[in-house]
């Protein structure tokens, strides 16, 4: 049963206390445990269990108010009963003697010295600015990593520096920005000065802070972070939310209500500017990796797609038959284009990964398959269809002869089509099924008659039901 005692905290700061005595009538409880007392939000002192009061009844804690007063044999503030109300006396408890005072009255001489300094040259840096306010109207305030002169100007300067800026705006709730984007060694704080900071800035600072918005976070930040987290409370983690490329912070603020500046929105974690980046959708293959540089040779939109799928998609009913949201395709087609770092894994619906790939080999300038080796692909499976002692061999030379970025592709592709045709008895999707739906994908002609493709269509749909079929033989 949870013991409903309380203590107010109003008419003292409050604060820890390392060694507590609670009276009521003749019973005295010791307690040397600084955590045998838990404080909540609204001031009040509970204990943490009912057995620390094994001879008060819960009807006499409901019944009797109790109240901190000084006693002569135990240091700190005691508790005992009283039919007045509650409180907590600080009569003995000199002003000075608690961590929390201490740290208040250490902030205020902090204050009082940054209020006094000229910070000029520092705000000229914009290092640490209010960028305009959010749909709440809270304040949003912007830190430039990059800005920050750790090697030139001395580290406690900079600490008044914050704490000028960043007084009056915490008094109330506020959103910060962390941007960072192109930081070198000069800009890093040390983990002592960021323990410094941390320890400097008091509760307003920690209470009114309601998002913190991690822009471009890299290991070195995360790292941090996890150092810290044995200093940080709870709370903190819920109100962290790491952005990794700068259209994600548009989902949470609306992009018109930033003063940020053009670098920032326009960087992009693999160093190249939105606006320099091509799209990926309708390009070709040769062009889309030479945009990307990918070691793997595989374009990242097939790479991830790919990996999505196998990992949440192989037992999925109808997948690559049934549409996903087009809402979805063109959100994730958009962020491709832009050159974002694309997270796939935040998205629910398999459907609409399965058809955003369909898209992409879509729209390749020329398909997976050479629009030049149409014809081949269709005789080969023509002269061969049924034979598969001569099949497999006719079509590993076909794919020899293909670019090798081709074959590659054809590869990769055609290992994920085996596993989800392995699950056909779940998904539904047989390797018949599976060529219906992803053999125009894959291949098309020049141009074409409406009665040649009437004829084509079963051919190449044998051919790449086939492929599905023998893909371990054909691809070794």
């Amino acid at each position: 049963m949870k013991t409903s005692l309380s203590v107010s905290a109003s008419a003292m700061p409050r604060i820890p206390v390392t060694r507590k005595m609670i009276s009521h009538t003749k019973h005295a409880y010791s307690f040397d445990d600084a955590n045998s007392l838990l404080e909540d939000e609204n001031g009040l002192f509970h204990p943490r269990k009912a057995s620390d009061f094994p001879d008060i009844s819960e009807n006499q804690l409901a019944a009797t108010p109790i109240v901190a007063v000084p006693t002569s044999d135990v240091s700190g503030p005691q508790i005992t009963s009283s039919q007045n109300g509650m409180r907590l006396s600080s009569a003995s408890v000199p002003k000075t003697s608690t961590k929390a005072q201490k740290q208040q009255d250490e902030y205020a001489d902090y204050l009082e010295l940054a209020n006094s300094k000229d910070f000029s040259n520092l705000h000229a840096l914009k290092i640490l600015y209010v960028a305009g306010t959010d749909a709440l109207d809270r304040p949003i305030v912007v830190l430039m990593l990059r800005n920050l002169p750790m090697k030139e100007v001395d580290p406690s300067h900079l600490l008044l520096f914050f704490i000028n800026v960043l007084d009056k705006i915490v008094e109330n709730e506020y959103i910060l920005i962390f941007v960072n984007s192109k930081v070198t060694t000069e800009n890093k704080p040390t983990f002592s000065w960021l323990q410094k900071v941390y320890h400097i800035f008091n509760r307003k600072y920690k209470k009114n802070l309601k998002a913190l918005y991690m822009i471009y976070p890299t290991f070195w930040i995360k790292l941090i972070f996890r150092l810290f987290k044995p200093f940080i409370s709870s709370k903190f983690w819920k109100k962290l939310v790491y952005i990794e490329e700068i259209n994600e912070l548009f989902k949470y603020i609306d992009k018109k209500m930033m003063d940020l500046p053009e670098e920032v929105l326009n960087y992009r974690t693999n160093g190249v500017p939105e606006n320099k980046v091509k799209p990926m959708f309708g390009a070709s293959l040769e062009e889309v990796l030479a945009l990307e540089n990918n070691p793997t040779g595989i374009p990242t939109v097939v790479e991830k797609s790919v990996q999505y799928l196998l990992q949440r998609a192989t037992r999925v009913e109808g997948i690559f038959r049934l549409s996903g949201s087009s809402t979805n395709i063109d959100e994730i087609r958009k962020a491709f284009d832009r050159g974002d770092n694309v997270n796939l894994l935040q998205y629910e619906d398999p459907h609409a990964i399965a058809g955003m790939l369909k898209l992409f080999l879509r729209e390749l300038k020329d398909p997976a398959f050479p629009i030049d080796f149409y014809d081949t692909c269709i005789s080969t499976q023509t002269a061969s269809s049924g034979n598969t002692e001569a099949w497999v061999p006719s079509v590993r030379a076909l794919l020899s002869n293909l670019p090798a970025q081709n074959r590659l592709l054809l590869s990769f592709l055609f290992s994920m089509l085996a596993c989800i045709a392995a699950n056909s008895d779940v998904n539904k999707m047989t390797p018949d099924n599976l060529s219906i739906v992803f053999a125009p994908n894959l291949l098309r002609a020049r141009s074409l008659t409406i009665s040649q493709v009437m004829i084509d269509s079963p051919i190449i749909n044998a051919f790449v039901r086939d492929m599905i079929i023998h893909q371990a033989a054909l691809f070794v």
